[in-house]
């Protein structure tokens, strides 16, 4: 091997090199401003073996159907300590599926009567002020920012309940379909789900949310078991799309 290829490649490794002590040298003032100082902590809490509860914005608490008794608790996550806000009316009564609302004063949750039939509520998180918003099967979905409605599916479409009154606005079909993951934008302009199309194929969609009337588009396309539908926190029209 020449010489004077000998030190080309030299002249290059030592080129490269110094480009990466350049880039980590600037690493750390990067971070130091950008993350937190202190390293985030993780702990396992006990008991949380209901996967239809949610947990709170702030979260501090997890709402969730103890399927033994047959109650709506909330779970306080940093002392374990659990209470009851919702007692079964009969033995073949249960509640489920509890969402908190943004704010965490609220609770929406299906409760299914021991008839059979099946009522939409809401509740306080003190456990006053029990309410039924729709008299049907309507698993709360998501609430919209500011607490006004309920995110579900209705009769085969993707629909908002509203709390005050209970009337419904329908904002896309689904027929056969039934999302995995329905999500309000930050901004309450836009609802995002997944939807099994073309040979069963988790598509996501963004719809544009309007009592007048509704139009909707297809974001992505995957094949996948599971879908999770997630916004970010940037312009409304900027959504996150996991399998």
């Amino acid at each position: 091997m020449s010489t004077k290829r000998v030190s080309w490649r030299l002249r290059l490794h030592l080129h490269l090199l110094a480009t990466v002590l350049t880039i980590l040298a600037a690493v750390p003032a990067v971070r130091s401003q950008e993350l937190p100082q202190e390293a985030p902590q993780h702990r396992r809490v006990a008991g949380l073996r209901d996967l239809t509860g949610s947990v709170s914005r702030d979260g501090r608490y997890y709402a969730f159907t103890n399927w033994q008794s047959s109650q709506l608790g909330i779970k306080d996550l940093s002392s374990g300590e659990d209470r009851y806000i919702v007692t079964p009316e009969s033995e073949q009564a249960f509640p489920y599926a509890p969402k908190f609302a943004p704010d965490g004063r609220w609770i929406a949750y299906v409760w299914s009567n021991s008839g059979g039939t099946s009522e939409l509520r809401v509740v306080n998180a003190d456990g006053s002020g029990v309410r039924t918003i729709y008299r049907d099967w309507l698993e709360p979905r998501d609430w919209s920012p500011d607490g006004s409605h309920i995110l579900t599916i209705v009769s085969g479409w993707v629909a908002v309940v509203s709390v005050a009154d209970g009337s419904v606005t329908e904002l896309a079909p689904l027929g056969w379909r039934s999302p995995i993951e329905m999500r309000f934008s930050p901004d309450g302009r836009y609802v995002a789900y997944d939807a099994l199309v073309e040979g069963r194929k988790p598509h996501s969609w963004k719809v544009r949310r309007s009592i007048a009337s509704s139009t909707g588009r297809r974001m992505a396309d995957g094949s996948c078991s599971t879908a999770t539908v997630a916004w970010n926190l940037g312009p409304a029209d900027a959504l996150g799309w996991w399998t």
